[in-house]
């Protein structure tokens, strides 16, 4: 997660202070997310496995610290690593 909390953007939208139109993403390095910590595996005919695992819901909010005020992200896109030892995450914006 410390990875994808570096990495982490915010967008910039509207009017800038100078009136002009703003449309791109900025590095915040911000990132607000909650863990779910599971000691065992959903049951299967009636019984669980000792597996432990954890959830982590990313949510849609980063602290801008030059606007100073939370904003959205740009999403996030998560995919299954295609052979062993690749890397889960990736950010796009």
């Amino acid at each position: 997660m410390k990875e994808a909390e570096a990495r982490m953007q915010c967008k910039v939208r509207g009017k800038g202070p100078e009136g002009n139109s703003r449309d791109h993403d900025r590095l915040t390095g911000e990132m607000i997310y909650s863990t779910f910590v599971h000691r065992e595996s959903r049951p299967i005919q009636g019984r669980t496995c000792p597996h432990w695992h954890a959830h982590v819901f990313v949510h849609n909010a980063t602290y801008d610290p030059l606007e100073q005020r939370w904003k959205s992200r740009p999403v996030f896109v998560v995919s299954k690593p295609r052979r062993p030892g690749t890397k889960r995450l990736s950010i796009t914006g």
